[in-house]
């Protein structure tokens, strides 16, 4: 996972099937992103990840240690970009 993470740190990454919304999500550093249940990526350093997400409702949770820390079902419309603060 840190590995994956550390190879996009710098890119956007991409879920789902076209169109997009753009999302940029802060939460604790090091924490897991998961969506749909599936663990997508790290948060960085400074708490932040970058990614687009299918126009359509997803459900999104911050695990840290293997505890779920936040779960949030929300719907993207397509081209919004998004930006969420969760802890």
């Amino acid at each position: 996972m840190q590995m994956l993470a550390a190879l996009f740190a710098a890119a956007t990454l991409v879920v789902g099937a076209a169109p997009y919304a753009s999302v940029e999500i802060s939460g604790p550093p090091g924490a897991e992103l998961h969506v749909d249940g599936r663990p997508i990526t790290l948060f960085d350093n400074a708490g932040k990840v970058r990614l687009q997400l299918s126009a359509e409702r997803h459900r999104l949770s911050v695990q840290r240690n293997g505890r779920v820390i936040e779960t949030r079902e929300v719907t993207f419309g397509a081209g919004s970009t998004i930006v969420l603060k969760m802890e």
